[in-house]
Formats: structure tokens, sequence, C-alpha cells
């Protein structure tokens, strides 16, 4: 069992192996000199008054799932480099560590896969959903299973199960009084039930994560359906508009866009309430104790330092409903507010069309607007909200057109399989990891700057 060990700044890496075997993993160049090391280390979950402080020890378990799930070198960039200068230009682009993230629809698809890619990145976890268990997948779960046998894929247990074998908290000991008070019993993540197109569940998810652990940070509005594929009705033969039953058009909206829109709401609710999350605060081309040029003169920096007072000064009255930036003792050297991150799954059908799926289209369209709006009018609040354009993935939103046979004739699943591959110049479907992983970089360090775009992860679909 490898493992990952890294301040908010610097990444170390130790080694040890279940087996005994003194060799690293064949697959993973380790340095040498590995050493035992044990799960994560955090003494208390985040409160809300906590600070997020640089020097915290970040301890990331490797296993096959943090390698399928974040790619086996994202953790290890800064493996025999100069660890100054390579996070200068990196940062921590894949550690989310002691954030909080609520993810709708997290119980299957691309949620579940983002609870684990965001766990394993050190965040804790709220999935919210409509069930706790994984909805059957049994010809997803063929393909999956046939292509990554070895990749210690689960469809059975419960997303939240799952994340908190794979990625717990460290064990109190009773020898320890200290020991015995650490994280209160909290576990890494949490279920609660909810249905985004009811109001009240959307608030009472948010209510729920801040009640657990004193903050929410991420939000991922991610539950959503094709309601075309998923209907009852559906028979793999696609119906155009004239013959599409008004309950389709219905339940897109209700959930693919009036659940974003509450999750954005409550979201951005809490984010203006709470202490903003520390800013990381450097750059190559930046003195981060100024916020100036580095290439500027005594003269020139002594200026913009005072500029940059008068800057943070002005900050505090922006009437955004909580602090306007990190505390002097958060070991941020920066002014600039980072409140919150919000995820939008949008599709590669919110640019393009497909005939057979317009309600599908339509409200995928609108998640992509609305994702840029609020963007504008948050950009100043110091909050993050982007969306993300999968092509097809491998998801139970296809497990009724592998069924059915996907409106492309006669065949079954392999038919269907080949179909969606040939859409895509990479020749393949998506994986969930794939996406996951999209929604790690979009909530961290490596998306600063990053807001109001639909980040396109399709295998070349659009490029066509």
């Amino acid at each position: 069992m490898a493992q990952i060990l890294g301040t908010s700044r610097y990444v170390e890496l130790t080694d040890s192996v279940s087996s005994g075997n003194s060799q690293p993993r064949p697959c993973v160049s380790f340095p040498a000199d590995f050493t035992v090391s044990s799960v994560y280390t955090r003494e208390t979950p985040p409160h809300a008054s906590a600070q997020h402080p640089a020097s915290a020890l970040l301890t990331v378990t490797w296993t096959p799932q943090v390698g399928l799930l974040l790619g086996h070198r994202s953790l290890m960039a800064e493996m025999n480099m100069n660890t100054t200068s390579t996070n200068a230009y990196l940062g921590n682009i894949a550690t989310l560590k002691d954030k909080v993230a609520l993810v709708t629809g997290g119980s299957s698809g691309l949620g579940r896969a983002i609870c684990q890619a965001y766990a394993a990145a050190g965040a804790y976890i709220v999935s919210a959903d409509i069930d706790p268990n994984v909805p059957a997948q049994s010809a997803i779960q063929a393909k999956i299973g046939k292509v990554r046998k070895d990749s210690g894929s689960d469809f059975v247990t419960p997303t939240v199960e799952l994340v908190n074998r794979l990625w717990p908290l460290p064990t109190p000991s009773p020898s320890s009084e200290k020991d015995q008070t650490r994280n209160g019993g909290v576990e890494r993540a949490m279920f609660v039930k909810c249905d985004v197109s009811q109001e009240e569940d959307v608030k009472h998810a948010v209510e729920a994560c801040v009640s657990r652990y004193g903050r929410l940070d991420i939000m991922v509005n991610n539950a959503g359906i094709s309601a075309e594929t998923t209907a009852k009705t559906y028979t793999g033969v696609r119906t155009r508009t004239h013959e599409t039953d008004i309950s389709i058009l219905d339940r897109s909206l209700s959930i693919n866009i009036r659940g974003v829109w509450l999750g954005t709401k409550y979201a951005v609710r809490q984010f203006l309430t709470q202490t903003p999350h520390p800013l990381w605060g450097y750059s190559p081309y930046y003195d981060a104790s100024n916020n100036t040029s580095a290439s500027l003169d005594a003269s020139d920096a002594s200026d913009a330092s005072a500029d940059d007072k008068n800057d943070k000064n002005e900050n505090d009255n922006i009437p955004s409903g909580g602090p306007s930036g990190p505390s002097d003792n958060n070991n941020s050297t920066s002014t600039e507010i980072h409140r919150g991150w919000i995820i939008n799954t949008a599709s590669i059908l919110s640019s393009v069309g497909l005939p057979g799926s317009t309600t599908y289209c339509l409200s995928k369209g609108a998640v992509l607007q609305l994702t840029r709006s609020t963007a504008l009018e948050y950009s100043r609040d110091g909050i993050h909200i982007n969306a993300i354009q999968p092509g097809f993935v491998d998801t139970h939103i296809l497990e009724s057109m592998y069924q059915h046979g996907g409106g492309v004739g006669v065949g079954g699943a392999a038919v269907v399989d080949q179909h969606l591959k040939s859409l895509h110049p990479w020749g393949r479907t998506g994986r969930p990891e794939e996406i996951a992983r999209m929604a790690v970089f979009l909530a961290g360090e490596g998306a600063s700057w990053i807001t109001g775009t639909g980040m396109v992860v399709d295998g070349g679909y659009l490029a066509q």
C-alpha cells in the first residue's frame, strides 16, 4: 500500500507494500527510499471557524482506486523536482484537503465517481440522492467489468459506505484522550436523501452538510436524467418533438434545470455566510507579499503594496453577506477571495443537438447558460461556477440504450456499444473517473482563474 504525504505546497512520497514485498508497484515509478506510513492524518473535521493551515499534513493513501480516479502520476508531479519552483507553476492541482463537497446524484454514475475522486483528494463528502443504493446496471457493469476487470471497480457497495471504507479517517485510540475525541465520530462521507426538484430537499441537504462538517466549499450539481431514454414507454425508438409527451419535458426541466438552479441558490447562500477558503497565494510572476509584479523596482513595489492595502480595505466593504477575505492568521499571503466552487454537470448536448432528445438537449443547454450567468453574478464574491460537458459516458443513463438498442437497430448492447464508440474520434465512450478528474481540477488550485465556462471532456466529439 503506497502513500503520498504532503503539505498544501509540497508533496513528498512514501511507500508501504502490504504484502511485505520491498519493491514498489511496477506500474508507478516510486523513489527507492520508501517508508511505511498510515492513512489520512486529520485530527478534527473542518468547522466554520476553523482555518486551513498551509502546514497541515496531508496523507493520501495510494490504492488502485486512487490511481484510477486521479491518474497514477497526478499526485506525484513534484517527485525528484525542485518543489518551490514546481509548486509556483503547478500548485496543488489534485489536492482538495479539508474541503467539504456536496454532490447531488452521488449514488451512481458520474456523481459516484466524483465522490470517490474527491475523497481520494482529501475532501469530506456529502452524497445527496433519492436512494443511497446503486441502481442496477447489468449491461454497463458487464461492459466496464470486461474492460477494467483489475481496476477495483465496485458496482454494488453504496457510495458513502465505499468512500468511508477506502478513505477512512484515523481510528481513535483508547490509550489517548486526544485520540478519543478525534473527529467527534464524524466519518469522511455521509448520505442525505434529496430530490433535487424539491426546494426543501436541496435546502436541507446544504444544512445537513454544514451541520455535520461546519461548512460547504464545493457544490456539484450533478443529478440529472435523460427523460427520453429512461421513460417507461421507451423501447429503443427515439420520438420526435411532436410525438413526445409533455411529461417528458416536465421531468427534464424539473431535475436538469430546476435542480441545478436550486443547488446553486442554496450553495451560494452558504458560501456568503462563511469564512472564505484561503487562497494559495503564490505565482512565478507575482510577489505574493504585495500581489504585484516581482519585476517592479523598490519604489514601485512600495507604492503597489500601499495600493494593495487600500484594495483590501475596499474589499472589507463589499456587501457580500460574509467576510471579504481570508483572515490574517490563515497563512494565506493574498487578499484575493475564494468563497466556494460550484460545478454543474452539463453535456456535449449543451452545445449540439441530437434528434429524439430535444428535452434533454434544451435542459443541458440551459445548464450551460445558467453556469455562465451565475458566474458573472458571483465572480466578485469569489465564487467559481463552471460546468463539465461530458460526451457519452458509461453510466446508468446509457443502460436503457444498451437494453433496447438505442435507436440504432437490432443487435443489443454490442451494436449500441459500437455505435457510441463510432461517435467519438478517440474510438471509445468515456469512463466516469475521467469526468471525475475534471471535477477535481475545477475545485482545486489549478482552476483559480477559471469561471463561467464549460469544460469539455468528450473524446473529440465536439471537434467534428
